[in-house]
């Protein structure tokens, strides 16, 4: 089987779509890429940015931040969760933001498992689909999405399913590469890099615990 994720062919391509289901192994993906192709990483808005520092990585905190960056990789993760994206109408942000990336030679991973993030508007900008394993029912009908797993199907779509170290791909780019792949966990692979916003949300749980245990013992300390 030809070797999909190797950096002289991942430099090919500028923009790269990674669709998949919660849990089924995005994030993982997006990493074993960007350790492949070796450059300067920039995360886009993440939740947790003490997580992709001790990876040497920098945080974006803005779009306009993009401008002033180029030869470099950008990982947008779930964008839907840090920027409004409005369904059922042409999603210019993220065309836009992969419109900049070519201009800029930049790398650009995006990641999600909402629907609503990868539209008909946006489709044609990316050069690389990446898709893991999803709910063939819940997925856009005539999408890219959609036709990529139909022709990976051996039977009937709907029965489509995929293992966490596999995923199908879609290029025009690539189309020798074209089908299922695997790959392997990027190096140092942790919890706490898989799901930096369930994290993030239990980092914020914990801190509000903290606060009110130490508010109830200094109450305490007052009656006494």
């Amino acid at each position: 089987m030809k070797i999909l994720l190797t950096k002289e062919n991942l430099e090919k391509v500028k923009t790269i779509a990674i669709y998949g289901d919660c849990g089924a192994g995005k994030t993982a993906l997006a990493y074993n890429i960007i350790d492949t192709l070796k450059k300067p990483v920039y995360f886009l808005k993440h939740p947790m940015p003490e997580i992709i520092e001790k990876r040497g990585y920098k945080n974006l905190t803005s779009l306009e931040e993009v401008e002033r960056l180029q030869d470099c990789i950008i990982y947008w993760d779930e964008p839907q969760l840090s920027t409004t994206i409005q369904d059922k109408k042409a999603n210019k942000i993220i065309a836009n933001v992969c419109s900049l990336s070519r201009q800029l030679n930049i790398t650009l991973i995006i990641s999600s498992s909402d629907t609503r993030v990868f539209t008909r508007h946006n489709e044609a900008y990316f050069d690389l689909w990446c898709i893991k394993d999803v709910d063939y029912e819940m997925v856009k009908q005539g999408s890219k999405i959609k036709k990529a797993i139909k022709n990976n199907s051996r039977f009937e779509p709907s029965g489509f399913r995929l293992e966490l170290n596999e995923f199908i791909t879609e290029s025009r780019k690539l189309r020798e590469f074209n089908g299922k792949h695997t790959f392997k966990l990027p190096k140092d692979w942790s919890e706490e890099c898989s799901k930096p916003y369930r994290n993030r949300d239990k980092k914020c749980d914990e801190n509000c615990v903290e606060k009110r245990d130490i508010n109830q013992l200094k109450k305490v300390r007052k009656k006494d």
